[in-house]
């Protein structure tokens, strides 16, 4: 599941739309609707998976003819969650139905085999279940550690420094990082800023989550992501839960997923001094000149 979520960011599913690229204009028509196949378009916007979405009891529903960017409906997945009467309560329910939509699709395509929107739905939700129980059957009595085996590092890993500087007074807070190669060559940089910041933990964490979506954006599949707030990243290594950035943490298991390989790494402050200019800088643009920190 993990790698076929990552193939459509990274544009490797063989949508209509990449067929067209290279050279293939008959096979770029959604099957069911006849537009041009992009992820969007037959995940979201064409009316077979509107159907879908439709018939899926979700506890916040989405509109699926709005969603433009899969990138993002995917950092946002996690306010997919079905209610009660379907069973499925171990995470959302997104994943299993864009794999469910992509099935159909092939079995039409292919076998020239028809799912209705109801069959879509009730794949979607039994495979969902299927996994859920599963998981209750992994031993999960052994304790995280805090020792974490070293990585792999590939030749053509990409390590990204990130930072976050915030401000108690008015709760801005900024991020930074920037993306070296293996040579330690500079590749890129970026910084952003944020309101109603609640703690500098979260402007860490949120610093991570713009590095790792600027990483896929970049097409970087290796990647080792250097931080100088140690406490957040043994709570992303050893998954434990931080109460106030729950659902930022999220966010970071569901983007470092799409990776072919990510390690979270701790810093000092002494080495991260490029990345922590960058997060001030950001900072300072939205804070005022009275801003402390």
């Amino acid at each position: 599941m993990k790698v076929f979520l990552w193939k459509i960011v990274q544009k490797a599913l063989p949508l209509g739309d990449n067929l067209l690229s290279r050279g293939l204009p008959d096979c770029a028509c959604c099957i069911h609707c006849g537009e041009l196949e992009t992820a969007e378009n037959l995940f979201f916007q064409c009316p077979f998976a509107q159907k879908v979405w439709s018939l899926d009891p979700l506890k916040s529903p989405i509109s699926p003819s709005q969603e433009n960017n899969f990138t993002r409906s995917l950092v946002n997945a996690k306010t997919m969650i079905c209610l009660p009467p379907t069973g499925f309560h171990l995470g959302p329910i997104f994943p299993w139905l864009v794999w469910a939509i992509w099935t159909a699709r092939n079995y039409l395509v292919f076998e020239d085999r028809p799912f209705s929107p109801e069959n879509t739905i009730h794949k979607a939700l039994s495979e969902a279940k299927e996994w859920q129980n599963a998981q209750s059957n992994i031993d999960t009595t052994k304790p995280h550690t805090r020792n974490q085996k070293p990585h792999r590092i590939y030749e053509d890993s990409v390590t990204c420094f990130t930072d976050g500087a915030w401000s108690l007074d008015t709760g801005i807070a900024g991020a930074g990082w920037i993306f070296l190669d293996s040579l330690g060559v500079e590749l890129g940089s970026g910084q952003s800023a944020e309101k109603f910041v609640l703690s500098p933990t979260m402007a860490e964490a949120l610093s991570i989550r713009y590095a790792l979506n600027h990483a896929l954006e970049n097409r970087y599949t290796n990647l080792i992501l250097k931080s100088d707030a140690q406490d957040l990243v043994l709570a992303i290594t050893a998954q434990e839960p931080i109460k106030e950035i729950y659902g930022l943490l999220f966010d970071i298991h569901a983007l470092a997923s799409l990776f072919c390989s990510v390690s979270f790494v701790f810093v000092p402050r002494s080495q991260n001094s490029k990345a922590d200019l960058l997060a001030k800088s950001a900072k300072s643009r939205l804070c005022p000149v009275s801003c402390p920190g």
